[in-house]
């Protein structure tokens, strides 16, 4: 999970909340609830005659109510929002919108270096049941669906390619044809 997917979520949020906003329904509070059971509130004031800042005093607001959770000590499991006419709306948050842990990031890291390696050592494309194999048969033992998705994100970040119409099919560098 990357730092602009964590980004990605926090604007497509604050792009929602907007549109739920009007001069006489304005967002005043943003409150971040973590698993710890703390609660960070941050305020938001956003000025009636000025629709076209909503979002973005909306987008700081949020990412500062997350931002207590990138310690790693806890996440933010529920975010918020209060406005002017005493009305709210919460969402929970699910694990894809919340950044790793350092200890997670290292080892999504790890697990994508793991992968380059075998390509490398490899020198040809290979399947996602091959690179499960050959793995496992290092004693590398990353579970299916971590794989998976170190897989594709290193696909969406160019960091390997995945054809299907070429023989052999599968992963590879991006220098392979």
């Amino acid at each position: 999970m990357s730092l602009a997917h964590v980004q990605r979520s926090s604007t497509e949020l604050a792009r929602a909340i907007a549109a739920q906003c009007n001069p006489k329904r304005l967002p005043v509070c943003v409150a971040g609830w973590y698993s710890d059971g703390l609660c960070t509130q941050v305020g938001a004031h956003c000025e009636p005659a000025r629709p076209k800042e909503w979002e973005s005093v909306i987008l700081e607001a949020v990412q500062a109510a997350l931002a207590r959770g990138h310690d790693g000590s806890s996440r933010a499991v529920c975010l918020t929002v209060w406005f002017s006419d005493s009305t709210c709306i919460q969402r929970g948050l699910s694990a894809a919108t919340e950044p790793p842990t350092s200890r997670e990031a290292d080892e999504h890291v790890q697990c994508k270096r793991d992968i380059t390696t075998v390509l490398q050592e490899a020198g040809r494309r290979l399947t996602t049941t091959e690179i499960l194999r050959t793995l496992e048969a290092r004693q590398l033992l990353w579970g299916e669906s971590t794989v998976k998705r170190a897989l594709a994100e290193m696909v969406r970040e160019e960091e390997l390619t995945n054809q299907r119409d070429i023989r052999p099919r599968g992963y590879g560098l991006p220098n392979w044809t």
